[in-house]
């Protein structure tokens, strides 16, 4: 073993990793067996979940009773996706731009502890 890390863990995604695969640009990662085993429902993260694509795919984990986190670049104007989360209170809306580094950084620490299942990046690039 180096550095005090498990063989175990050394296979496992962190979510760090995830996040900044989200900005390298996965499409899906999906996380160990492992995690799921930790709590009742799954969860998902959901980059550009404030319109299209990614706010269905949004609506559809919340009906299914996952836990969703749906990030937007700009949370504060997703109306939709606020009227969504009025109905499932295990969908939380945050703040990510997949291109700021920092802003990925501050999402991964507030969710370090919480295992994530399965990362839908769906967030455009746009320019």
């Amino acid at each position: 073993m180096t550095d005090n890390v498990n063989d175990s863990d050394k296979n496992t995604l962190t979510r760090r990793k995830l996040l900044a695969g989200a900005a390298a640009g996965f499409a899906v990662q999906t996380l160990t067996a492992k995690s799921a085993e930790a709590k009742a429902s799954p969860t998902v993260l959901i980059t550009g979940a404030n319109r299209g694509i990614g706010l269905e795919l949004a609506r559809n984990y919340a009906q299914q009773d996952w836990q969703v986190y749906a990030t937007a670049r700009r949370p504060e104007a997703a109306d939709d996706l606020k009227a969504i989360a009025a109905k499932h209170p295990k969908l939380r809306i945050e703040q990510l731009d997949v291109l700021d580094h920092e802003m990925i950084d501050s999402l991964a620490m507030k969710l370090d502890g919480q295992p994530i299942d399965v990362l839908l990046n769906n967030a455009a690039i746009l320019g």
